[in-house]
């Protein structure tokens, strides 16, 4: 049921992807919007086809296929998740300037569309869905090319033995120019829920909202993503039930012509709870990582990078399920993968940081319901020059000799002393900060412990203590150890 949830969120994803290039008023322009589009869709291992395309002086009909290029990943989705493959879209086009169909309009194009969602699984899984289930979508084009659409769906229904998925209907609202993709886009979920067994999730009240500023590609946006979520409940006969209110906001802007940054903040408030005690005291967590001096390019190679590695990978962890003898094979196969993996990560990095320019930081903190709070903030600076001309060997060996040369480390981290006692082996754990406190890398007051200082220029300072020739050598071999396994 778990894999059924991952299909229905792909079909929505690529049913997004393959809209947005319909509404072209000629065919041509359609097989230009659709090659565009392919040219992006190809990293991500997709392609678009029209395979019929009737017009007429006012309406067109377009069917519309989704492949996916490599016969081992459609295999796998197929017998995984249980899609069939091709996926086919039929769509009915109304051409401008005036529109008559379903009420009058002005625009280039009207388009519409209808789908059954479980026609798209094989029978198996088409039998679990308790009733026929539509999904609607219409967009209008208009003369300046952008693109009204909003997409409904009915109610959701799928069971099995011991499981069971209700999707409340669900709304999807936007526009967006059709060449420059900025615009906005709301996605509103009353309810969802899934049980299994005695296990319970259930979220009420679903918002996001996404807006799109500028598009440096295909794939890398600039602009807001917020997200809030009225209630997340999560409910487990051994484990007890929980309460949570997350909201989640995301902020990406271009900082210069080569370079980006974004904002990603998440705070959780904690409501009724029965779990264990560590989480029934927690009343907030707040968590945000901030990027500056990103690569554009780079950024781009590495998601590449990264989409190839992830649908390779997913064979090779779906064979070693369902075929346990060939597992030594296998695995050999995930050391090698994660060695070009590696190596590409490494090639990205020339247009990904720049010196004295790229950083990223980290902050969180958590409070319990007495009001005592934990909080800390961990900044990292490149300011090396690595020689990315050598060759991936060669740059990570510069990265593993030159490590402490290359970054610049501000930290400053305050963890009040309960946090750390209900911890599941919290008494343990305060045992061994005893060692790093008689160094002086840890102080105890108020209740609390504290780390503070930075690495910079071969200095190393904890709590005021200068600790550059007696624990900051130790650190430089124990990093070179880790990094030469």
């Amino acid at each position: 049921m778990k894999r059924i949830l991952g299909s229905l969120a792909l079909i929505i994803v690529l049913w997004l992807g393959s809209t947005a290039v319909i509404g072209n008023k000629t065919k041509s322009e359609l097989d230009r919007g659709i090659e565009k589009s392919n040219k992006e869709y190809a990293k991500h291992g997709i392609e678009l086809n029209i395979l019929e395309y009737e017009q007429s002086f006012f309406t067109s009909g377009l069917k519309l296929e989704v492949k996916i290029l490599d016969k081992e990943l459609e295999k796998m989705i197929t017998d995984n998740y249980g899609l069939i493959f091709p996926l086919i879209s039929q769509y009915d086009i109304e051409h401008g300037p005036l529109f008559f169909k379903n009420g009058l309009g002005v625009g280039l194009s009207r388009v519409y569309q209808e789908l059954e969602i479980s026609s798209l699984f094989r029978k198996e899984i088409q039998e679990k869905f308790s009733k026929k289930s539509m999904i609607a979508s219409k967009s209008v084009v208009s003369f300046s090319k952008i693109a009204d659409y909003s997409i409904l769906s009915e109610a959701i229904e799928i069971k099995d033995e011991n499981s069971k998925i209700d999707i409340s209907p669900f709304e999807i609202r936007g526009e967006t120019h059709l060449d420059t993709l900025v615009g906005e886009t709301q996605i509103v979920l009353p309810l969802f829920s899934f049980l299994e067994n005695e296990k319970k999730l259930m979220i009420e009240s679903m918002q996001i909202d996404v807006k799109i500023d500028d598009s440096l590609s295909p794939s890398l946006a600039m602009g807001d993503i917020d997200l809030s979520i009225k209630k997340l409940y999560i409910s487990d006969k051994e484990n007890g039930e929980i309460e949570l209110y997350p909201t989640l906001s995301i902020v990406s802007k271009k900082d210069s012509d080569k370079t980006f940054g974004s904002n990603i903040e998440m705070q959780i408030d904690v409501g009724k709870s029965t779990t264990q005690k560590s989480l029934a005291e927690i009343e907030k967590l707040f968590f945000n990582i901030k990027m500056d001096g990103i690569g554009i390019k780079g950024m781009e190679k590495y998601q590449t990078i990264t989409k190839k590695m992830e649908q390779k990978q997913a064979i090779i962890m779906i064979d070693i399920q369902k075929n346990p003898e060939n597992q030594e094979e296998n695995y050999a196969k995930l050391v090698k993968l994660q060695e070009e993996m590696s190596a590409g990560i490494l090639d990205t990095l020339k247009d990904m940081i720049f010196k004295n320019k790229s950083a990223i930081s980290y902050s969180f903190m958590g409070q319990t319901k007495d009001k005592k709070d934990s909080h800390g903030d961990i900044s990292l600076k490149y300011i090396g020059d690595i020689n990315f001309s050598k060759t991936a060997q060669e740059i990570s060996q510069e990265i593993n000799t030159n490590l402490f040369n290359l970054f610049e480390l501000e930290i400053d981290i305050n963890v009040d002393e309960k946090h750390i006692s209900t911890l599941p082996d919290g008494d343990e754990f305060l045992k061994q900060l005893q060692a790093p406190m008689t160094q002086t890398m840890v102080n105890h007051q108020n209740q609390k412990y504290i780390i503070k200082g930075h690495l910079k220029n071969q200095e190393l300072i904890l709590n005021d203590n200068n600790l550059t020739n007696t624990v900051l050598p130790l650190l430089k071999m124990l990093t070179q150890m880790g990094m030469s396994k």
